[in-house]
């Protein structure tokens, strides 16, 4: 700067430090003293926006979650309950049952920490937690074994049917199969079915030949 006055726009913490003004002509030079130059910086108050999570059946693909701050600075999560766990932003689900994820900020040297915001939701049961409770991982990831049409047990009912049920996919038992019995005037054709399922339809059909169902 050579002007009388030197000017200094959007003052940061980087233009701290010390300065002088040299004074030149044709004989010589001369530099007067330092002057200390020290920036205050206030910091300013941050939020998070991080939008309710939905209820969600457990599945094996991961979650991605998403959170915004004021600021602009990178939204940070965390699992504080529940079966799951988060790399990132992306959760992974270990279990059902309620899970609790936190969004955190923790600010600058410009901003505040921002309040932590938490978001809470269910994670209900489904055939894939059904194999997760029955299974080891790598008999899970053999589909031939543990696949929805696969039979585990050879009872000759498929695993798919068994989790409808809520039967034993690796003990072969008639205990808890549908079972038909007759009245004086009516069949009457009875089956299981729990309460937590509600990722398959059931549908009951008769046929007179085995061939046209209804």
């Amino acid at each position: 700067a050579t002007s009388a006055t030197l000017t200094l726009a959007s003052v940061t913490p980087a233009d701290e430090g010390a300065y002088s003004v040299t004074i030149t002509n044709a004989v010589d030079s001369v530099t007067t003293t330092a002057a200390a130059l020290t920036v205050e910086v206030t910091q300013q108050a941050q939020t998070i926006t991080f939008d309710a999570l939905p209820d969600v059946l457990f599945s094996a693909n991961p979650i991605t979650l998403t959170a915004t701050s004021t600021s602009g600075l990178t939204v940070g999560f965390e699992v504080v309950s529940g079966e799951a766990e988060v790399s990132g932003n992306q959760l992974t689900l270990l279990g059902t049952g309620s899970v609790t994820v936190r969004a955190s900020q923790a600010g600058n040297a410009s901003w505040l920490a921002a309040t932590p915001v938490d978001r809470t939701f269910t994670v209900g049961a489904s055939f894939s937690s059904w194999l997760v409770d029955n299974f080891t991982p790598e008999q899970i990831a053999n589909s031939t074994l543990t696949g929805p049409n696969a039979d585990f047990d050879r009872d000759g009912y498929r695993n798919l049917v068994e989790y409808a049920l809520g039967l034993d996919p690796k003990v072969a038992s008639r205990t808890g199969l549908p079972e038909v019995t007759r009245t004086t005037t009516d069949w009457t054709f009875t089956y299981t079915r729990p309460a937590a399922r509600t990722d398959v339809t059931y549908i009951v059909q008769s046929s007179t030949n085995l061939t046209t169902w209804t």
